[in-house]
């Protein structure tokens, strides 16, 4: 009958890792608030306001208003199943706590930013972050935990293999000259790559091989100087710790401690680059570059499905939810009824 037992039992159905862990990472500060307090667990019948007002001033200072908003948006949700399941009375209301969801849309990078962060210099202090951003953007908008984690073993031939943390799924990204020139930047190679405008214009497929900058020589000489060292990590500030860490398994704690630490260093540095190059979003963070994909694709007009893919959602209904509750779509079925019409279109004029 413990809440700490209840919430763990739950947290072993989670078919996602990455969410897995995070759960896992976040029950256990529940527990380590209950040792405080000299308790070991409380039972689901004694849950109060009062609790979590205690366990809210013992998370103030250790963790930032976002994050504490999240896991007691997650402890909401564990209780609900609790009082569904006729285990508790108590019902754990965000109001009282002031940390409701505020219901703003996210500020979403439009083309002068992305441009604008391109032309940031090498000598730039904050230089690798930015660099980090522009993988993440030109690799479909992956999250920051699978961008974090790529080896030089996941660039194949003709595409960077994506294993994706959260859903445990493989993503193959093939390869556009943005990747190509993102990647001799962050290896510093000799090679100097010529910025050419982003391409925003998406094909039917979401991709851009065709595209007339595409250098296939120097795609070959930077796949060459990888195969060289494999094991390496994409990028030089990974902590040692995670060299360790599995793909397709769970993190450890301190593993997970670690990661969560490069993500908030991230958001911390990344964020200081947006008044100094007057950049239209009020903040950037480690899903930004996830939402700028986002915006360019439905701009395309993406198929929904393609896109789904594309973000690695586990289902398009994800993915329908996603966008109307992060993007100014009243009406997100719309995306693939404006793709079937322009599909038409062109079946016509081919058969005519």
């Amino acid at each position: 009958d413990g809440y700490v037992s209840f919430m763990r039992v739950d947290i072993s159905f989670v078919p996602n890792l990455s969410t897995r862990t995070t759960y896992k990472y976040i029950a256990q500060s529940f527990e380590d608030y209950l040792t405080s307090i000299d308790k070991t667990d409380i039972p689901l019948s004694e849950l109060s306001f009062e609790v979590f007002r205690h366990y809210k001033q013992y998370l103030d200072g250790r963790l930032s208003f976002g994050t504490i908003k999240y896991y007691f948006n997650l402890h909401r949700a564990f209780i609900a199943k609790a009082f569904d399941e006729n285990k508790t009375d108590f019902v754990l209301s965000l109001k009282r706590f002031q940390l409701e969801k505020n219901g703003k849309k996210p500020t979403v990078l439009c083309d002068e930013d992305i441009d604008k962060l391109r032309s940031v210099p090498r000598n730039h202090p904050l230089f690798k972050y930015v660099q980090f951003s522009q993988m993440q953007l030109f690799s479909n908008g992956i999250r920051f935990s699978d961008c974090l984690l790529i080896k030089l073993s996941d660039f194949k031939q003709t595409y960077l293999e994506v294993h994706q943390m959260k859903t445990n799924r493989v993503l193959q990204v093939l390869y556009s000259p943005m990747i190509i020139d993102t990647l001799y930047s962050i290896l510093n190679c000799d090679y100097v790559p010529q910025i050419h405008p982003y391409n925003r214009y998406v094909n039917e497929l979401s991709k851009d091989l065709d595209h007339e900058y595409i250098n296939i020589p120097k795609q070959e000489e930077i796949l060459a100087h990888i195969r060289s060292q494999p094991d390496r990590f994409l990028f030089d500030f990974v902590d040692p710790i995670l060299f360790d860490y599995m793909k397709g398994t769970d993190m450890n704690p301190e593993q997970h401690k670690r990661y969560i630490l490069h993500r908030v260093n991230y958001n911390n540095h990344l964020g200081k680059l947006v008044k100094p190059l007057k950049l239209s979003v009020k903040t950037l963070t480690s899903h930004s570059m996830r939402y700028a994909f986002t915006r360019i694709a439905l701009e395309n007009e993406i198929p929904l499905r393609t896109l789904s893919q594309s973000l690695g959602h586990s289902s398009v209904v994800i993915s329908e939810n996603y966008i109307r509750n992060n993007f100014q779509v009243e009406n997100y079925k719309i995306i693939g009824e404006m793709w079937t019409t322009k599909y038409k279109k062109k079946t016509i004029d081919n058969d005519e």
